[in-house]
């Protein structure tokens, strides 16, 4: 008899274990809030990397509206349940930070509102900095900056048996990754490439199918000389976007993406102009400062480029700006 009760209460006991986990796991479904942040606020220092907010489940990204005070932060991302927030480095001790969530929502349309989380950060050095936030600033330095060889290209190599120079391979990089400067892989199936003279102009025409991490496109190249190279890229079932206009855009610089809320003209670079210029944003190779270059073929593009820096609120006095004229 006591056997019996013992085993009647162990089922009840696993009954109310499963009603109790279902229903918290019911529960975070349905309803979305936070439910943590890392570091703690009292524990953020100078050199602290990243904030980390918690959500009973994932949030959407596209629904993400975040401010700060004091410039806190560089950048943010959502990793599942989490919003990763990339701290300034480093932090000021002497000023007070906040990062306010606006807005978040998730996809079935719940939303959180003007939710603030604000600290000041103790000084510290990188010794004294739990060995998880060490990684985590080795990771960020670590990455390399985006560039065209931060790509892997496949098939682009053999150009140069279809007639393209090397100066216009080299242009053709560029231009791919100004098209996606975030893509990891391009493969060009020049074994399936048409090529043809252009009847509009001088050299030729080259179509070859093209895939970008793991999306196909078609990839017109026209070429003449031994510099000049054309590319317009089209998306399957969309329109072919044009990348650049007989432009040698070999400029030695890296773009970031970090400095894009200190410097909001990120957001509409790079800028290619069928007028002959071409307008990035980067860091000069062996420079920390953001820098903006202007690379164009004809003078008088010289002239139209500024006129869309003076409209587009660029400043000289602001960020430094160089001309680079291709021949």
């Amino acid at each position: 008899m006591n056997q019996q009760k013992i085993i009647r209460l162990l089922v009840l006991l696993i009954v109310a274990a499963v009603v109790f986990f279902g229903g918290k796991a019911i529960w975070n479904y349905f309803v979305f809030k936070t439910i943590g942040v890392s570091p703690a606020l009292s524990s953020i220092t100078t050199l602290t990397p990243q904030l980390t907010i918690s959500f009973t489940h994932a949030p959407d990204p596209s629904k993400v509206k975040i401010s700060d005070t004091n410039y806190a932060y560089i950048d943010y991302k959502v990793v599942k349940n989490t919003l990763v927030i990339d701290l300034d480095q480093p932090l000021n001790k002497t000023l007070n930070y906040s990062i306010t969530l606006e807005s978040i929502g998730d996809r079935r349309g719940n939303k959180i509102q003007n939710k603030t989380y604000s600290f000041t950060p103790k000084e510290t050095s990188y010794e004294n900095l739990p060995k998880s936030q060490q990684q985590a600033l080795i990771n960020e330095q670590d990455k390399p900056m985006p560039s065209p060889e931060t790509i892997d290209y496949s098939g682009m190599e053999t150009l140069v048996s279809r007639g393209i120079s090397n100066p216009q391979r080299q242009d053709l990089e560029w231009e791919f990754f100004n098209y996606k400067p975030t893509a990891k892989k391009i493969t060009l199936a020049t074994n399936q490439a048409t090529q043809t003279r252009n009847t509009n102009g001088a050299g030729f025409v080259m179509t070859i199918p093209t895939i970008i991490d793991g999306k196909s496109y078609d990839s017109t190249v026209m070429y003449w000389g031994l510099t000049h190279v054309n590319l317009r890229i089209t998306p399957q079932g969309g329109q072919p976007v044009l990348i650049t206009q007989t432009l040698h855009s070999t400029t030695p610089y890296v773009t970031t993406k970090l400095d894009k809320r200190k410097y909001p003209i990120v957001n509409k670079l790079p800028y290619v102009s069928t007028d002959g210029y071409m307008i990035t944003f980067g860091k000069i190779s062996g420079s920390s400062n953001p820098t903006i270059v202007v690379t164009y073929y004809r003078p008088e593009a010289k002239d139209l480029a500024n006129e869309w820096l003076v409209q587009n609120n660029a400043s000289a006095s602001s960020v430094p700006i160089i001309f680079d004229q291709k021949q």
